[in-house]
């Protein structure tokens, strides 16, 4: 939407970090008309004053090159999301030519930079507020925004009367508690620090970023915008509910009577919505009082539209095992992904839903109702070993092979890549499954501590790395299926992108024989 510009140069030879600026403004023109959604930060190098031999990372340098995809993997570029300079939380839209002023803020000690886009003469409104009353912000910053009770905050219809019981981590032994929860947990830490505390101290924060834990801005940041927008996950979630709905009022013709479904961890409220929307009345339980708040805004602007008048949504701020029901719930929905692990361990999510299916909704439909893990080889020479002999100045790089982890399943979202877009992917093996499990009866010990399989190779070749992926399923013939297999990504569509920056795969390399 605009040129690349200049922001910031540095002679290496004699700057030094008393040269960066605490700010700098640039004036740049639209190119087109359009939404300016984020700014891309990138930089240069070069070996001559005439900077005719230079090393960058701009993406566009990068765009189907044979070494691009290892530069983008390695240095990336920087990322900021923006947002309208007339109201805040809203999108920016500009036309083309029209002149827009870019202001640069750098922290004192050089690590971070921040960047605001106003309309030529216009000051933003969040940076206005800020700029304005100092005093404010200040005591917004030593304010904490206080918790939601520990009690149902949106009036139900669902005829499940509800209590919230202390804490009991008897049964959670090998539980996590979830990252964002600040509900009730017995003697877990609660990190409560603000994200404007850990602003770098001439940084702006927006007003609505105020008082919000920064654990959660940099969760809701790192990955829930694409979960929130991911098509496929909606969809499959709107099919298995409207077929759960077509079997309830089959099975229950005479009964004239709503299903009660349990949210299990409902985060922006969405499933809730669906199911709501549908006919079904829903309890949710969120452990995060910001998702709270945004699940409760998500339900006044749906306007609780339930298929039976009266059917709402209640919304309890606790975590599961601490709710108690006075009637059963007939459905759970769920989203248990961090059973399949492809990296590092998840929320503990297994063990929440086993302990609501056995106290809160008996022999209840589960949505997803089942899953399973898989595994695949790849031959890529942009992994492992065999990227490390590869060199235009014919130095090998075979004695770094010792320090290359061969036994750790990283995400590769921490890798920082879709391996489906390796240049030059091979699929050694078709894709075989390693366990599956039957979420409306499954237990702990039914996931596998070992499990040997014999994968046939598809042809010759290097196996560079294994890679894991995982699909879950509703529906009594598993009609509803909702996956994260890289390769179905890999010719895109509007939710392959979302899906490996959201869920990603489990990557490992493999160096040699056993």
């Amino acid at each position: 939407m605009s040129d690349r510009l200049y922001i910031l140069e540095v002679d290496f030879t004699s700057s030094s970090l008393s040269d960066i600026p605490s700010s700098r403004e640039f004036v740049l023109h639209a190119l087109q008309d359009g939404y300016v959604d984020a700014v891309v930060l990138s930089w240069e190098v070069w070996a001559d004053k005439e900077k005719s031999l230079k090393l960058t990372t701009h993406a566009e340098d990068t765009k189907d090159k044979p070494w691009g995809f290892s530069r983008d993997a390695h240095w990336g570029q920087g990322f900021q999301f923006l947002e309208s300079n007339e109201s805040l939380a809203s999108a920016f839209y500009v036309t083309a030519g029209e002149e827009l002023r870019l202001t640069v803020r750098w922290a004192d000690d050089g690590s971070s930079c921040q960047c605001s886009v106003a309309r030529d003469s216009n000051v933003p409104l969040h940076i206005q507020q800020h700029q304005d009353d100092q005093a404010e912000a200040a005591e917004a910053t030593a304010t904490v925004p206080p918790a939601l009770p520990q009690a149902p905050v949106v009036p139900a219809s669902c005829g499940a009367a509800v209590g919230v019981k202390p804490f009991e981590p008897l049964w959670l032994e090998e539980a996590a508690i979830p990252l964002l929860c600040d509900a009730e947990a017995g003697d877990f830490i609660i990190d409560r620090r603000l994200y404007e505390e850990d602003l770098p101290a001439n940084f702006l924060c927006n007003p609505n970023l105020k008082g919000s834990r920064s654990i959660f801005v940099q969760t809701l940041n790192d990955d829930y915008f694409a979960f929130l927008n991911h098509e496929k996950r909606l969809n499959f979630f709107h099919s298995a509910i409207k077929a759960m709905m077509s079997r309830w009022q089959i099975g229950t013709a005479n009964t004239h009577r709503a299903p009660k479904v349990l949210d299990l961890g409902c985060g922006a409220g969405q499933l809730s919505v669906l199911a709501n929307q549908m006919g079904a009345s829903v309890v949710a339980v969120e452990a995060s009082s910001e998702f709270c708040h945004i699940a409760e805004e998500t339900f006044q602007n749906a306007g609780f539209n339930g298929g039976n008048a009266g059917n709402q949504v209640q919304m309890i701020h606790a975590l599961s095992c601490c709710v108690e029901f006075d009637e059963k719930m007939d459905v759970i929905l769920c989203e248990p992904y961090d059973i399949f692990l492809t990296g590092d361990g998840g929320s503990g999510s297994l063990d929440y839903l086993i302990d609501a299916r056995q106290r809160l909704a008996v022999k209840a439909e589960v949505i997803p109702s089942g899953g399973a893990q898989f595994a695949r080889l790849l031959m890529s020479s942009e992994l492992g070993m065999r990227s490390m002999d590869r060199s235009v100045s014919d130095i090998s790089l075979k004695n770094l092979g010792r320090l290359v982890d061969s036994v750790s399943l990283v995400s590769s979202r921490k890798k920082g890549f879709r391996w489906s877009r390796l240049p030059d992917l091979v699929l050694m093996s078709k894709r075989v499954q390693l366990f599956e499990l039957d979420f409306q009866t499954m237990q702990r010990k039914d996931i596998p501590r070992k499990r040997s399989l014999e994968i046939e190779c598809l042809q010759d070749g290097f196996v560079d790395a294994v890679v894991t992926s995982w699909e879950v399923w509703a529906g009594p013939n598993r009609e509803h299926r909702f996956e994260t297999h890289a390769e179905e990504t890999r010719d895109d569509g509007a939710w392959s992108f979302n899906n490996d920056v959201v869920f990603g795969q489990g990557l490992q390399l493999i160096l040699e024989e056993g």
